[in-house]
């Protein structure tokens, strides 16, 4: 990419912002080093890491980040077999244990985030080193008493000497025999000796050693000599200490020497992630969208802002490289021309790294070898040239160095000269770099070109909206339109006298002011529809957010009647359950009693009472469930719609009825739930009266036989005989529950032994009329039909 284009872009104020989002210097760096890319398909690359990164804010609240500290130079000394110091120690222990943090949370995630997890993969595991770093070094960044048994002997020692030192100093400032020589009762260090400040006079009285004088040579700072030895035995278990800790912090630089090389693979992969981490926050922080690419030099913006703009920016809408691949923007001063083109260019640059642009989802840019740009006159007045000049100079090399895939942006074409000549060479550079199938976009005060845009295909117009009420430029793109100047219309309204204003109009010639007038007319009808588009998608936005609300109340209504209709089948089948297990325990009174011969009409009344008490919970139960019947879908009705009738209505895929036809019939007013909209007469279409499914009648004996679920075969083959009548006698006690009069039960062939069985079973039991074998059809010997009594 040109540097100097780069440049009058501001791409480093860019770079300025991403660096507050970077969390560590390894990011930071990465930063620094952004350049556009030039790839499409890295490029896409790029920009799917930012989305990940931004989806992972959404949806886990962020990545766990922190704690990345910048170890490569201890690192590195550690490798060329340098000590490293606890603290930087400690670092690489808080660096490793994030990287590892890191690295489970893209594991955890691989599936959402899987190109961050890729770049995570190059993270290695330091568990062991971590461990052993910890183990050694306080949070403090001090070596810890346990990080060596020998370590944890000596500093014991240090204590317990110290402590006696202090002690047998402590006898001697409270010692009635040397009170007249104590200076003063404190004690001080002198020659990293603990002293007592002894009067000058006292001197040769006290025993001990001179180890410094006061400035007034009055006192002398003496060790007393009882702690002379104690204080040396002090000094050498304190070198044994340093020896110890030097020992200990060897053994762990040399851990580090050992995965040097896997660290610094670890530090390029962190460093990677908190660069796209930087860019997720900024594209988050300005509202900015992923955008869609092409190599084809196409750019459609839409609603995209300048991202160093601060307050209210107006976006404003840009399209290059299908229709046409020119775009001249003309129109009055402070317009808004330039930062039209600044930000076309600078969005560009912010695509090609990576960056999520500030722009409307759905927006689509280019992908160029090369950006130009000869913005405004810093050259100018850098190198004391003309503006011409200045210009002309950064002109030189783009027509130089431009290949066929390349984004130029020129601002004032040829201005600076001549106008005559000026425009005659803007023209010319303009069908050249439009022969280069270059993507241009220039700014111009001149009419010639509006002209000369007029008459080539590949060349537009537009123009930057100008409110002449107001005097104020809108700052909107207007593409299509070449922009006017509008110097007479201002002059008129800040007061000039008309007469000099309509002499300058007369100067002008009637074609002149025709044109402009023209011109004029058609940014008002621009500008107008402009309105009504945005007033009709007001009114779209405003329909949509009534149907989700329609659609909201809606799914509360069915979830509020499902959980009701569930609630009374819960119950239902709770009483089913309830009278089945009593009815089961009555049938077995029955057999028990027809085999005893006594009477059972007792338990015939019982039985008859819960199937009663069964077909009432069941019939509630069917009740609850009547409002979720589905129904059937009624055939439209090929008609007008008339008062009373259901419709569709299209737009908000529900359905309402319509109440009146107004006038001409070219709308209609449905009412919608809550909501009444008057909606045209094509968006709706009439429907017949939906019709339920028919709901079969249910007696009380069938609604136990619906709860059991029961079935009129029971098959036997392959059970032990004990097993199968078990199976055998229950399944006949909810046959009676059922109702059924008929009920086959298969049991093979085979040897005839579980045949026999079955049939010396159903020879007792009291319920069973008549059994015989099955027809050959359904089974011949290796089947039983089975008549049970009714009454």
């Amino acid at each position: 990419m040109d540097e100097q284009s780069l440049r009058v872009l501001e791409y480093e104020r860019v770079r300025e912002l991403l660096l507050a989002h970077a969390s560590s210097e390894l990011g930071k760096e990465r930063v620094r080093a952004m350049v556009p890319l030039t790839d499409l398909r890295e490029i896409e690359q790029r920009q799917a890491e930012t989305a990940e990164v931004c989806l992972a804010i959404e949806e886990q609240g962020g990545i766990p980040l922190g704690g990345i500290r910048d170890i490569r130079v201890a690192v590195d000394r550690a490798a060329r077999d340098g000590i490293l110091q606890p603290q930087e120690l400690l670092d690489i222990a808080d660096t490793v244990y994030s990287a590892r943090r890191l690295k489970f949370f893209f594991a955890r995630h691989r599936s959402r985030f899987p190109l961050l997890n890729e770049v995570a993969t190059h993270i290695y595991d330091f568990s062991a080193l971590e461990h052993e770093i910890r183990a050694a070094i306080s949070d403090r960044a001090e070596v810890q008493d346990n990080a060596s048994p020998e370590l944890a002997h000596i500093r014991s020692s240090i204590r317990i000497t110290h402590s006696r030192v202090h002690e047998r100093i402590e006898q001697i400032l409270h010692s009635p025999a040397y009170e007249k020589m104590i200076q003063e009762p404190v004690v001080v260090r002198r020659s990293d000796r603990l002293c007592i400040p002894i009067k000058a006079e006292y001197r040769h009285a006290f025993d001990g050693l001179v180890h410094d004088t006061s400035a007034s040579g009055a006192t002398v700072f003496m060790e007393p000599a009882a702690v002379l030895a104690l204080q040396n035995d002090l000094r050498e278990l304190e070198a044994n200490e340093k020896h110890e800790v030097e020992r200990i912090l060897t053994a762990l630089s040399h851990l580090v020497r050992r995965r040097a090389q896997e660290l610094h693979a670890t530090l390029h992969a962190l460093g990677i992630i908190d660069f796209i981490h930087a860019k997720a926050q900024l594209s988050r922080a300005q509202q900015a969208v992923r955008p869609r690419l092409n190599s084809q030099g196409r750019i459609d913006l839409r609603g995209a802002r300048h991202p160093l703009l601060q307050g209210n920016v107006v976006p404003i809408d840009v399209h290059l490289g299908k229709e046409f691949t020119t775009l001249v923007i003309t129109g009055p001063n402070t317009g808004g021309k330039t930062v039209a083109l600044k930000t076309l260019g600078l969005l560009t640059l912010m695509a090609q790294s990576g960056l999520h642009v500030p722009a409307a989802d759905g927006s689509e840019m280019a992908v160029f070898k090369q950006v130009f740009a000869d913005i405004g006159d810093e050259q100018s007045i850098e190198q004391s040239l003309s503006t011409f000049s200045a210009h002309i100079r950064q002109i030189v090399k783009i027509v130089r160095r431009i290949g066929r895939n390349a984004l130029v942006l020129l601002d004032e074409i040829g201005a600076g000269t001549d106008p005559t000549e000026g425009s005659a060479l803007a023209r010319a550079l303009l069908e050249f770099l439009t022969r280069q199938q270059a993507r241009t976009v220039a700014t111009t005060h001149y009419s010639v070109l509006k002209e000369y845009a007029y008459s080539h295909p590949e060349i537009e117009n537009a123009s930057v909206e100008f409110d002449v009420d107001t005097l104020q430029p809108t700052y909107r793109l207007l593409i299509g339109i070449p922009g006017s100047s509008n110097a007479l219309t201002i002059a008129r309204r800040l007061g000039l006298p008309k007469a000099i204003v309509d002499a300058a109009s007369s100067f002008l010639g009637t074609e002149h002011v025709q044109v402009e007038g023209l011109i004029r007319r058609i940014e008002e009808d621009v500008r107008a529809a402009r309105n009504e588009r945005e007033a009709a998608e007001a009114i779209a936005a405003d329909a949509e957010k009534i149907r989700r609300r329609l659609q909201q109340e809606l799914d509360q209504t069915r979830e509020r009647r499902e959980k009701a209709i569930a609630e009374a089948a819960g119950e239902a089948s709770a009483i089913v359950r309830k009278a089945q297990e009593e009815a089961r325990q009555i049938l077995a009174k029955l057999r028990e009693q027809s085999r005893e011969n006594r009477d059972t009409n007792q338990a015939m009344q019982a039985l008859k009472r819960l199937s009663d008490e069964v077909h009432e919970a069941e019939s509630k139960a069917q009740a609850q469930r009547r409002p979720a019947v589905q129904p059937i879908e009624p055939e439209p009705l090929v008609r007008p719609p008339r008062p009373g009738d259901t419709v569709t209505v299209q737009p908000f895929g529900g359905r309402g009825v319509v109440l009146e036809m107004n006038e001409g019939e070219s709308e209609v007013l449905v009412q919608m739930g809550a909501v009444k909209l008057t909606v045209p007469l094509s968006d709706v279409q009439v429907v017949g009266e939906p019709k339920q499914r028919p709901m079969p009648s249910l007696s009380s004996n069938t609604m136990v036989a619906k709860a059991a679920t029961f079935g009129i075969e029971l098959h036997l083959r392959g059970l032990m005989a004990e097993e199968a009548m078990l199976k055998l006698d229950k399944y006949l006690d909810d046959a009676i529950l059922a109702g059924v009069s008929s009920v086959r039960v298969v049991h093979g062939k085979g040897t005839g032994a579980l045949r026999n069985a079955v049939w010396e079973f159903l020879r007792k039991h009291p319920h069973v009329s008549a059994y015989h074998l099955a027809e050959q059809c359904e089974g011949g010997t290796g089947a039983t039909v089975v008549e049970l009594k009714t009454e």
